[in-house]
């Protein structure tokens, strides 16, 4: 069973990973989160029926469009939480700037898309972040990963651990609206980005202090300042000043002096974000087991 540090250090791990797959994921969607996270459900659900033998979604390796599987817009807003009209605007619009395709009454992100520079730059920046993410693990010795790291890249195991983690991800973020429903995808993602800069998952009661040891960088631990999340996020600061005061006004967040935090003296907030805390060490796990399986996680000989 594993224990309250451990699942810390995990649950910081896996924000680190989810942040890093919203920001690459904007870089090429003109910086609209929304839309980023679209593109990103229509890609999970093309490629999710194909399986981990043929899902070769990365650059040199992509799956032929007519093996992809088109998702419509109800069923991909849904599976973000987002209203259906706003899903219906943004997915029209990726079909008029050529970045989605429609098939059918769905939509896919095609092969030639997917081989495209800009979204190919995003996909081994995210390849990046991934191996941040199996380092990690493996630094602080948990999900079985004490001497694991990834396979020498190739194209095709490019896709693989992208395809795998981008599902992991997006239902790390559809389980994480439970911290507030109301607050919308850009408030969440701002809670989010917070919660991970000033440590929540390691500093939830009964805090851990050594729980940031062996984690790198090692989090601060402090309030932080709209400045802070505007240089995180890539935000305008007056954007993030907007979502901070509804966060605030629902609750999640706290001003101390210039600086703002998680409410951790509300019980809610400490309830749902340990709830989310213990879920991600479990969907780690899981994760984990489906990267070692594809080959793109392997044991690394003992060094003599």
């Amino acid at each position: 069973m594993p224990n309250r540090t451990d699942a810390a250090r995990v649950a910081w791990l896996n924000e680190r990973l989810a942040l890093g797959f919203i920001h690459t994921s904007r870089t090429w969607i003109d910086e609209d989160l929304i839309s980023a996270l679209l593109v990103a459900g229509v890609l999970s659900a093309n490629v999710e029926p194909a399986g981990v033998a043929t899902a070769h979604i990365a650059e040199g390796g992509a799956l032929p469009d007519e093996l992809r599987r088109p998702i419509n817009a109800m069923s991909v807003a849904q599976s973000l939480g987002i209203a259906n009209e706003t899903a219906r605007g943004k997915l029209a619009r990726l079909v008029d700037s050529g970045t989605l395709q429609r098939a059918g009454e769905g939509f896919i992100l095609s092969a030639a898309t997917v081989a495209s520079p800009p979204l190919g730059q995003a996909m081994r920046a995210f390849v990046g972040a991934i191996a941040a993410f199996a380092a990690g693990l493996s630094d602080v010795r948990a999900c079985g990963m004490d001497g694991a790291g990834l396979a020498p890249p190739t194209p095709a195991l490019g896709g693989l651990a992208v395809r795998l983690c981008t599902a992991h991800v997006l239902r790390w973020i559809d389980h994480a609206r439970s911290l507030h429903p109301s607050i919308g995808l850009p408030g969440l993602y701002v809670l989010l980005a917070l919660g991970h800069i000033v440590g929540t998952s390691l500093r939830l009661p009964p805090a851990d202090p050594g729980a940031a040891e062996g984690l790198s960088p090692a989090p601060g631990l402090d309030p932080v300042t709209i400045a802070d999340l505007a240089r995180f996020t890539g935000m305008p600061h007056e954007t993030l000043r907007r979502q901070v005061l509804k966060l605030q006004t629902a609750g999640l967040v706290v001003r101390e002096g210039h600086g703002c935090d998680l409410a951790l003296t509300n019980p809610v907030v400490v309830g749902r974000w340990t709830e989310m805390r213990d879920q991600s060490m479990i969907r780690a796990d899981q994760l984990v087991g489906k990267l070692r399986l594809a080959g793109v996680i392997i044991d690394k000989p003992e060094q003599g």
